[in-house]
Protein backbone atom coordinates (compact mmCIF):
# COMPACT_ATOMS: atom_id res chain seq x y z
CA UNK A 1 0.00 0.00 0.00
CA UNK A 2 0.85 3.67 -0.84
CA UNK A 3 0.78 5.43 2.19
CA UNK A 4 2.59 8.73 1.20
CA UNK A 5 5.28 10.18 -1.47
CA UNK A 6 7.50 13.19 -1.17
CA UNK A 7 8.38 15.50 -4.01
CA UNK A 8 12.05 16.26 -4.73
CA UNK A 9 13.67 18.09 -7.33
CA UNK A 10 14.55 16.71 -10.84
CA UNK A 11 17.97 17.10 -10.89
CA UNK A 12 18.75 16.16 -14.57
CA UNK A 13 20.77 18.08 -17.50
CA UNK A 14 17.90 17.75 -19.33
CA UNK A 15 15.10 17.96 -16.77
CA UNK A 16 12.33 18.28 -20.31
CA UNK A 17 13.03 14.64 -21.32
CA UNK A 18 14.41 12.85 -18.17
CA UNK A 19 14.58 13.00 -14.38
CA UNK A 20 17.35 12.00 -11.97
CA UNK A 21 16.32 12.17 -8.43
CA UNK A 22 18.21 14.39 -5.96
CA UNK A 23 20.81 12.07 -4.59
CA UNK A 24 20.17 13.82 -1.38
CA UNK A 25 16.86 13.49 -1.13
CA UNK A 26 17.08 9.88 -1.99
CA UNK A 27 20.03 9.39 0.82
CA UNK A 28 17.52 11.33 3.53
CA UNK A 29 14.42 8.96 3.17
CA UNK A 30 17.16 5.76 2.79
CA UNK A 31 18.63 6.61 6.15
CA UNK A 32 15.07 7.18 7.38
CA UNK A 33 14.10 4.02 6.82
CA UNK A 34 16.72 2.24 8.23
CA UNK A 35 16.68 4.30 11.36
CA UNK A 36 13.02 2.70 11.72
CA UNK A 37 11.07 5.65 9.76
CA UNK A 38 8.74 4.70 6.54
CA UNK A 39 9.54 2.25 3.90
CA UNK A 40 10.66 3.36 0.46
CA UNK A 41 9.03 1.09 -1.89
CA UNK A 42 10.05 3.17 -5.08
CA UNK A 43 9.93 5.89 -6.68
CA UNK A 44 7.79 8.37 -8.81
CA UNK A 45 7.45 10.36 -12.03
CA UNK A 46 5.43 12.59 -14.69
CA UNK A 47 5.19 11.50 -18.15
CA UNK A 48 3.84 14.28 -20.39
CA UNK A 49 3.14 12.87 -23.26
CA UNK A 50 0.29 11.72 -21.51
CA UNK A 51 1.67 7.51 -21.75
CA UNK A 52 1.82 5.79 -18.36
CA UNK A 53 3.82 3.64 -19.93
CA UNK A 54 7.92 3.18 -18.97
CA UNK A 55 9.87 4.91 -21.84
CA UNK A 56 13.31 3.75 -23.58
CA UNK A 57 14.97 6.14 -21.22
CA UNK A 58 13.07 4.54 -18.06
CA UNK A 59 14.70 0.94 -18.97
CA UNK A 60 18.00 2.76 -19.24
CA UNK A 61 18.11 4.43 -16.01
CA UNK A 62 16.06 1.78 -14.03
CA UNK A 63 17.50 -1.18 -12.34
CA UNK A 64 16.02 -4.42 -11.02
CA UNK A 65 15.57 -3.86 -7.17
CA UNK A 66 13.06 -4.76 -6.45
CA UNK A 67 11.34 -0.81 -6.38
CA UNK A 68 8.35 0.29 -8.04
CA UNK A 69 8.27 2.99 -10.41
CA UNK A 70 4.58 5.04 -10.86
CA UNK A 71 4.41 6.91 -13.77
CA UNK A 72 1.76 9.45 -13.55
CA UNK A 73 0.56 10.93 -17.35
CA UNK A 74 -2.66 12.20 -18.30
CA UNK A 75 -3.87 9.29 -19.47
CA UNK A 76 -3.79 7.99 -15.96
CA UNK A 77 -1.60 6.39 -13.73
CA UNK A 78 0.36 2.84 -14.02
CA UNK A 79 2.83 0.71 -11.48
CA UNK A 80 5.60 -1.00 -12.71
CA UNK A 81 8.35 -2.95 -11.56
CA UNK A 82 12.00 -3.38 -13.33
CA UNK A 83 12.99 -7.16 -13.80
CA UNK A 84 16.10 -8.55 -16.00
CA UNK A 85 15.10 -9.78 -18.72
CA UNK A 86 17.36 -12.41 -20.98
CA UNK A 87 17.75 -11.22 -24.44
CA UNK A 88 16.45 -13.09 -27.44
CA UNK A 89 17.24 -12.95 -31.03
CA UNK A 90 17.23 -14.84 -34.36
CA UNK A 91 19.65 -17.26 -35.74
CA UNK A 92 20.19 -19.81 -38.25
CA UNK A 93 19.41 -22.69 -35.96
CA UNK A 94 17.04 -21.26 -33.71
CA UNK A 95 14.62 -18.68 -33.82
CA UNK A 96 14.56 -17.91 -30.27
CA UNK A 97 18.23 -17.91 -29.66
CA UNK A 98 19.57 -16.39 -26.44
CA UNK A 99 22.22 -13.96 -27.09
CA UNK A 100 23.54 -14.10 -23.25
CA UNK A 101 22.97 -11.14 -22.82
CA UNK A 102 20.11 -9.36 -20.58
CA UNK A 103 17.95 -6.01 -20.56
CA UNK A 104 15.90 -4.71 -18.06
CA UNK A 105 11.90 -5.02 -18.85
CA UNK A 106 9.08 -3.99 -16.50
CA UNK A 107 6.12 -6.04 -15.29
CA UNK A 108 2.91 -4.27 -14.54
CA UNK A 109 2.02 -4.20 -10.94
CA UNK A 110 -1.99 -3.97 -10.30
CA UNK A 111 -2.71 -0.17 -9.12
CA UNK A 112 -5.96 -0.05 -7.46
CA UNK A 113 -7.54 4.07 -7.49
CA UNK A 114 -10.94 5.97 -7.87
CA UNK A 115 -9.82 5.83 -11.57
CA UNK A 116 -10.59 3.24 -13.79
CA UNK A 117 -8.11 4.57 -16.04
CA UNK A 118 -5.58 3.61 -14.26
CA UNK A 119 -6.88 -0.41 -14.77
CA UNK A 120 -6.43 -0.53 -18.78
CA UNK A 121 -4.08 -2.69 -20.13
CA UNK A 122 -0.83 -0.81 -21.39
CA UNK A 123 0.78 -4.28 -22.54
CA UNK A 124 -0.25 -7.57 -23.95
CA UNK A 125 1.05 -8.95 -20.75
CA UNK A 126 -1.25 -7.03 -18.42
CA UNK A 127 -3.27 -10.22 -17.45
CA UNK A 128 -3.70 -9.13 -13.68
CA UNK A 129 -5.53 -6.31 -14.79
CA UNK A 130 -8.86 -8.51 -16.33
CA UNK A 131 -9.72 -9.60 -13.22
CA UNK A 132 -9.98 -5.48 -11.50
CA UNK A 133 -11.94 -4.22 -14.68
CA UNK A 134 -14.31 -7.41 -13.81
CA UNK A 135 -14.55 -6.32 -10.53
CA UNK A 136 -15.30 -2.38 -11.47
CA UNK A 137 -17.76 -3.63 -13.71
CA UNK A 138 -20.41 -2.38 -16.28
CA UNK A 139 -20.51 0.92 -16.56
CA UNK A 140 -17.81 2.08 -15.22
CA UNK A 141 -16.06 0.41 -18.05
CA UNK A 142 -18.30 1.71 -20.89
CA UNK A 143 -16.12 4.41 -22.14
CA UNK A 144 -13.19 2.28 -22.55
CA UNK A 145 -14.88 -1.61 -24.04
CA UNK A 146 -13.80 -0.51 -27.62
CA UNK A 147 -9.87 -0.08 -25.95
CA UNK A 148 -10.78 -3.44 -23.86
CA UNK A 149 -11.73 -5.36 -27.44
CA UNK A 150 -8.80 -4.56 -29.43
CA UNK A 151 -6.90 -6.12 -26.56
CA UNK A 152 -8.54 -9.77 -28.09
CA UNK A 153 -7.58 -9.23 -31.65
CA UNK A 154 -4.59 -11.09 -31.15
CA UNK A 155 -4.95 -14.54 -29.71
CA UNK A 156 -1.23 -14.78 -28.90
CA UNK A 157 -1.24 -12.26 -26.69
CA UNK A 158 -1.43 -13.80 -23.26
CA UNK A 159 -4.12 -11.36 -22.24
CA UNK A 160 -6.66 -12.12 -25.13
CA UNK A 161 -8.12 -14.69 -24.16
CA UNK A 162 -8.91 -13.91 -20.50
CA UNK A 163 -10.00 -10.45 -22.02
CA UNK A 164 -12.83 -12.14 -24.53
CA UNK A 165 -14.08 -14.33 -21.97
CA UNK A 166 -14.66 -11.63 -19.46
CA UNK A 167 -16.09 -9.28 -21.86
CA UNK A 168 -18.78 -11.92 -23.30
CA UNK A 169 -20.02 -11.78 -19.89
CA UNK A 170 -20.92 -7.90 -20.11
CA UNK A 171 -23.53 -8.90 -22.91
CA UNK A 172 -25.51 -6.13 -24.70
CA UNK A 173 -23.20 -3.39 -23.70
CA UNK A 174 -20.95 -5.15 -26.08
CA UNK A 175 -23.25 -5.35 -29.23
CA UNK A 176 -21.93 -2.12 -30.41
CA UNK A 177 -18.11 -2.42 -30.21
CA UNK A 178 -18.61 -5.58 -31.99
CA UNK A 179 -20.63 -3.89 -34.50
CA UNK A 180 -18.18 -1.38 -34.93
CA UNK A 181 -15.02 -4.04 -35.63
CA UNK A 182 -17.32 -5.68 -37.46
CA UNK A 183 -18.18 -2.87 -39.82
CA UNK A 184 -14.32 -1.60 -40.00
CA UNK A 185 -11.62 -2.57 -42.53
CA UNK A 186 -9.73 -5.03 -40.08
CA UNK A 187 -10.34 -8.74 -41.28
CA UNK A 188 -8.51 -10.34 -39.38
CA UNK A 189 -9.58 -8.19 -35.85
CA UNK A 190 -13.30 -9.31 -37.44
CA UNK A 191 -12.24 -12.79 -36.97
CA UNK A 192 -10.47 -12.97 -33.31
CA UNK A 193 -13.86 -10.71 -32.09
CA UNK A 194 -16.74 -13.07 -33.82
CA UNK A 195 -14.14 -16.44 -32.40
CA UNK A 196 -13.22 -14.71 -29.36
CA UNK A 197 -16.71 -12.63 -27.98
CA UNK A 198 -19.65 -12.55 -30.13
CA UNK A 199 -19.22 -16.70 -30.25
CA UNK A 200 -19.70 -16.56 -26.87
CA UNK A 201 -22.48 -14.08 -25.83
CA UNK A 202 -25.79 -15.73 -25.05
CA UNK A 203 -28.42 -16.50 -26.91
CA UNK A 204 -30.53 -13.76 -26.51
CA UNK A 205 -27.93 -10.88 -27.02
CA UNK A 206 -26.06 -12.57 -29.90
CA UNK A 207 -29.10 -12.26 -32.04
CA UNK A 208 -28.89 -8.66 -31.74
CA UNK A 209 -25.57 -9.08 -34.16
CA UNK A 210 -27.51 -11.58 -36.81
CA UNK A 211 -27.85 -8.75 -39.34
CA UNK A 212 -23.91 -7.58 -39.17
CA UNK A 213 -23.13 -11.27 -39.62
CA UNK A 214 -25.51 -11.77 -42.13
CA UNK A 215 -23.93 -8.59 -44.19
CA UNK A 216 -20.36 -9.97 -43.73
CA UNK A 217 -20.96 -13.48 -45.29
CA UNK A 218 -22.81 -12.45 -47.67
CA UNK A 219 -21.52 -9.08 -49.16
CA UNK A 220 -17.63 -9.54 -47.54
CA UNK A 221 -14.58 -6.87 -48.88
CA UNK A 222 -11.47 -8.44 -50.08
CA UNK A 223 -9.69 -7.96 -46.99
CA UNK A 224 -12.45 -10.08 -45.46
CA UNK A 225 -12.09 -12.59 -47.88
CA UNK A 226 -8.47 -12.48 -47.47
CA UNK A 227 -8.66 -12.91 -43.90
CA UNK A 228 -11.73 -15.37 -43.73
CA UNK A 229 -13.93 -13.29 -42.07
CA UNK A 230 -16.84 -14.23 -44.37
CA UNK A 231 -16.72 -17.71 -43.82
CA UNK A 232 -16.53 -16.99 -40.11
CA UNK A 233 -19.38 -15.19 -40.03
CA UNK A 234 -21.14 -17.76 -42.03
CA UNK A 235 -19.87 -20.19 -39.53
CA UNK A 236 -21.28 -19.05 -36.96
CA UNK A 237 -24.55 -18.56 -38.39
CA UNK A 238 -24.57 -21.97 -38.78
CA UNK A 239 -23.85 -22.78 -35.44
CA UNK A 240 -26.59 -20.73 -33.68
CA UNK A 241 -28.69 -22.06 -36.11
CA UNK A 242 -29.97 -19.00 -37.79
CA UNK A 243 -31.69 -19.59 -41.33
CA UNK A 244 -33.17 -17.65 -44.07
Amino acid sequence: MIDAFQAVENVSETPERTFEIDPRALFAALKAERAGGPEMIGYWHSHPSGDPRPSATDAAMAQADGKLWLIVAAGGMALWRPVEQDVFGWSDGDPRAHSGGTRIGFHRVPLVTDDIRDLLPHTKSDVEMVPLLAEAGYPAVAPYLDDLLGWTHDPNWPIAGPMAEWLATLGAPMLEPLRRVLHGEDGDAKVNCLWGVARYLAPEVRAGLVGDLRALAERPSEKDRLEEADACARELLAEWRVTG
